[in-house]
């Protein structure tokens, strides 16, 4: 294909990409970053290209994968949202470390034998 077909055809393909990036869930400005990317892509496959059929398939492959790579951008997490180093178990959501066994059961058997709960031993 060369420059002025390219060009002739630029807009719809474009319009594609933007389409196909938003269908993935894309933001508007992400959708715009992915169509731009997408572009320039199929700018240096130019020469490859056999027609606006082959281009806008090209155009949804490559924004389709794009869309993919930003999703899997923000999808990441830290380590220490998820889990604690130390003891590697899940980290409840208000940040405290969880209690487990009798420390969490403490204040209910306190509470049913009328003890109080510094005089129930946790092990």
């Amino acid at each position: 294909m060369e420059q002025a077909e390219f060009e002739h055809i630029a807009t719809r393909i474009r319009q594609r990409a933007v389409a196909t990036a938003l269908a993935f869930a894309a933001s508007g400005d992400e959708a715009e970053d992915i169509a731009q990317e997408t572009m320039l892509k199929l700018w240096t496959l130019r020469t490859e290209i056999r027609g606006l059929a082959h281009a806008e398939k090209l155009a949804s492959c490559i924004a389709h994968n794009r869309a993919i790579d930003c999703t899997r951008r923000r999808r990441t997490i830290s380590l220490d949202a998820g889990r604690s180093i130390i003891d590697g178990k899940p980290r409840p959501r208000n940040g405290r470390p969880r209690e487990h066994g009798l420390a969490r059961r403490t204040p209910c058997l306190a509470a049913v034998n009328g003890v109080p709960n510094t005089a129930i031993e946790t092990s």
